[in-house]
């Protein structure tokens, strides 16, 4: 670890006394204890520049050996103005995230990348690099699995509490020992298959509101939160809140609409939530949103009026049929996901107005068809379709996306019979993955076109055209 840091601190050195300054440095002359932090990971930090100090300790509320989500990290900085710039609009500010994460992963801060060159990926970061996220945050970022722990946390502005041991009433308590300035509350990483649920209660999340004014971020992941309080609304600094896998909750309170800052709105998981609150086009600011809902439609004027969506996702919304006209309008929307969605049977009505989609994932929609229309985006690069039964053949009006399209992925689609004529049209396309679709038998004339193809993988099909296969491979 300290030899990737090092060199990728060096790599893109090219006058001799940057390395001689690395090798002067005083940090090598300070006495190595046992359990320090090696000196390679300190000096690799103190050259990264400000703005990645603040991103990097910033990684330390999370727990060891936890693997991070691009997006949800960014969501974080975001709502913490770790990415503020002058005259930056929010669109901005995701793409400079972006690029900051970028920039730590070069530098070897990040390792075992999964899904790289998606719009989604995740990473892990090594131990040792995040025992130093820890010494560098300091009392402002404070991880707490202990709060009998006596370590300084008073003074701290964003704390992670994930002491499991700690009941309800301990934690309240625990709670009137932090500072009144608290921007970030985080009560649970969980991925759920450990624990059922965190111990979250309704009295714990009023505490939470009624003394921190200023909180920016609130994580109540894995909770087992009956009713969310109506005073949610006071906390008008907030821009995330995620209620990811709150199984047991019915409504969310009309006032969450009037959060005007709220950038970030985690739904998915929430497998009871009746409804979506009925004024939440309201949400003027919300670039995020994932929903899972009982609802069979959506309520008119409402997701169609957010302008400002970047990211839209319908995850396990088993009762949704259809959607309302209007989708037109997101036209900053970036990603857009259906997931588990058994009763769907049509998408967005005017997808080919989405001019900033880059993004489509279409995931086990048993009574979608796609064939029925010709609407779709023009400017995808990446494309999931899975578990789609209906599905014969390829849309249409994919090949609008044919100068875009990098990333195709057809998995699961057991009556796949056949791809369409133009598929070695996409003249972009770098990977390409078959999967499980045994009704395929052949690729279609002209796949050696595909000259920007970098990876074609293919399981459980049975392609006949063998020599098309030769010549794509020998292309």
């Amino acid at each position: 670890m300290a030899v990737k840091t090092l060199g990728s601190l060096l790599y893109s050195k090219t006058e001799v006394r940057d390395w001689i300054s690395i090798r002067d440095n005083e940090i090598w002359k300070l006495e190595q204890n046992e359990n320090d932090i090696l000196p390679a990971l300190r000096l690799s930090y103190n050259k990264l520049p400000s703005y990645l100090k603040e991103c990097f300790a910033y990684c330390s509320l999370y727990p060891k050996d936890f693997r991070y989500e691009n997006r949800d990290l960014i969501q974080g900085w975001m709502a913490n103005g770790l990415l503020k710039k002058s005259n930056k609009s929010t669109e901005e500010l995701e793409d400079i995230g972006e690029q900051y994460l970028e920039e730590l992963l070069s530098r070897s801060f990040f390792q075992e990348v999964r899904g790289e060159g998606n719009i989604v990926w995740t990473f892990k970061m090594h131990d040792l690099l995040h025992d130093l996220s820890l010494y560098v945050a300091q009392n402002d970022y404070c991880l707490i699995e202990d709060t009998n722990n006596t370590n300084k946390f008073e003074k701290a502005r964003h704390v992670s509490i994930l002491d499991r041991e700690c009941g309800v009433d301990a934690t309240i308590t625990f709670l009137h020992k932090l500072s009144n300035n608290m921007q970030t509350i985080n009560f649970s990483f969980d991925d759920g298959s450990q624990f059922d649920s965190i111990n979250i209660n309704e009295s714990l999340v009023e505490t939470c509101i009624s003394r921190f004014k200023h909180l920016r971020l609130l994580n109540l992941r894995y909770s087992t939160l009956e009713t969310l309080s109506s005073s949610i609304s006071t906390l008008k600094h907030l821009r995330y809140l995620n209620l990811r896998e709150n199984k047991k909750i019915k409504k969310l309170p009309n006032s969450i609409c009037d959060l005007q800052n709220l950038e970030t709105l985690i739904l998915s998981g929430c497998y009871d939530l009746e409804e979506l609150p009925r004024d939440i086009r309201k949400m003027v600011s919300l670039r995020y949103l994932v929903i899972t809902t009982k609802q069979t439609h959506l309520p008119a004027n409402g997701i169609e009026c957010m302008s400002s969506l970047r990211y839209l996702s319908f995850d396990s919304c088993y009762r949704l049929e259809c959607f309302n006209e209007g989708i037109q309008r997101l036209t900053a929307l970036r990603c857009l996901s259906f997931c588990d969605c058994e009763s769907l049977i049509s998408l967005l009505q005017g997808m080919k107005h989405l001019t900033a989609l880059e993004y489509l994932d279409i995931k086990y929609c048993e009574k979608l068809n796609l064939m029925e229309r010709d609407d779709y985006p023009t400017s995808l690069q990446t494309l999931y379709i899975w578990g789609l039964p209906q599905l014969v053949s390829l849309p249409q009006g994919l090949k609008g996306s044919a100068d875009t399209l990098q990333f195709l992925c057809i998995a699961k689609c057991e009556n796949l019979g056949v791809l369409p004529e133009w598929l070695p049209d996409l003249s972009s396309l770098r990977t390409l993955q078959i999967e499980d679709c045994r009704k395929l038998s052949s690729l279609p004339e002209g796949m050696d076109r595909l000259t920007a193809l970098r990876e074609l993988l293919s399981l459980h099909s049975f392609y006949t055209n063998k020599r098309t296969i030769i010549k794509l491979l020998c292309q």
